[in-house]
């Protein structure tokens, strides 16, 4: 199960690197080990970045349903715009997007698909 992520967690899962930015995110842990983060990013420009890096032997359907959790409650934060690219060497990864509300953008950033999710459309 996900729970709120502490600085802590997003330094040590990304070896040091923490964002100067607006936050939040979720963790899943195995004992005391971090083994995924979720979240946004702000960007200087006042943009939210999603993120999810999880392996994948953590892909499970309880991953669609705390994303949706999450969104739901950005969009209740005020939060009316989310950002992300999609890996599309990941299964079903394009799909989890769509079933999440994002759509494309048709723009690409490193080779990746750039997706939109807007909380006006929810």
């Amino acid at each position: 199960m996900f729970e709120e992520a502490r600085e802590e967690d997003f330094i040590r899962f990304y070896k040091g690197v923490f964002p100067a930015t607006d936050w939040r995110g979720k963790v899943m842990r195995r004992g005391r080990l971090v083994v995924a983060v979720a979240g946004i990013v702000e960007d200087p420009d006042g943009t939210y970045w999603g993120f999810l890096d999880l392996p994948p032997w953590e892909r499970k359907r309880m991953v669609f349903r705390e994303s949706k959790r999450f969104l739901d409650q950005c969009a209740r934060d005020g939060i009316d715009c989310i950002r992300t690219t999609c890996d599309d060497s990941i299964e079903r990864a394009e799909i989890f997007l769509e079933r999440l509300g994002f759509e494309r953008t048709g723009r690409t950033i490193d080779n990746k698909a750039e997706w939109i999710w807007r909380a006006l459309q929810q």
